[in-house]
């Protein structure tokens, strides 16, 4: 019993060691990058969104789904993928296909998730949700987290959407 706890312990240092090292998130760089590359978040949101309309796909992640008997038959989509999320600077995107809603995208830029919580910075095609909070200059200050954290620990999602162009927003998202 010891052992395990022990055991629990270190990860969990670890994790929380790792997550302290992390990146800090910067909004304006990550707007730059949507209006310098906004041709390929165009085209990836058509060929995605049609991929998925034409398979009857609800939920599909990229690259983390291509796998089994059916990668090879959509090896070009693929390789289309891969050539519009490098212009992107990003290594994997996520499509939700909802009925009320066609194709959700989200074009991941940083994001970690652990044992139901995380955070994650995205660009998102036709979000269905922009969250509860809006976005401003001291967002990530010491003091306006702790208020937010108060919230989170409640049961609260920490989300904001910034709107780029054409369906496109830059949503942060940081879930319990």
């Amino acid at each position: 019993m010891q052992k395990v706890m022990l055991k629990s312990l270190v990860i969990a240092a670890t994790l929380m060691g790792v997550a302290s090292c992390s990146k800090p998130l910067n909004i304006e760089s990550s707007k730059q990058n949507f209006f310098s590359n906004e041709e390929s978040f165009e085209r990836i949101s058509k060929v995605a969104c049609a991929f998925a309309e034409s398979n009857h796909i609800d939920f599909f992640r990229y690259p983390l789904d291509v796998k089994g008997e059916h990668a090879d038959s959509f090896k070009l989509e693929f390789e289309q993928f891969e050539n519009l999320l490098s212009a992107t600077d990003s290594e994997l995107f996520v499509i939700h296909n909802y009925n009320e809603l066609k194709c959700e995208l989200h074009v991941v830029i940083d994001g970690t998730s652990f044992l139901g919580e995380g955070v994650s910075l995205s660009y998102v095609y036709q979000p269905t949700d922009l969250g509860n909070y809006q976005y401003s200059d001291d967002f990530f200050s010491k003091e306006k987290r702790a208020y937010r954290e108060a919230n989170r620990t409640r049961g609260e999602d920490v989300k904001f959407s910034i709107e780029l162009k054409s369906g496109w927003y830059l949503q942060y998202h940081r879930y319990p």
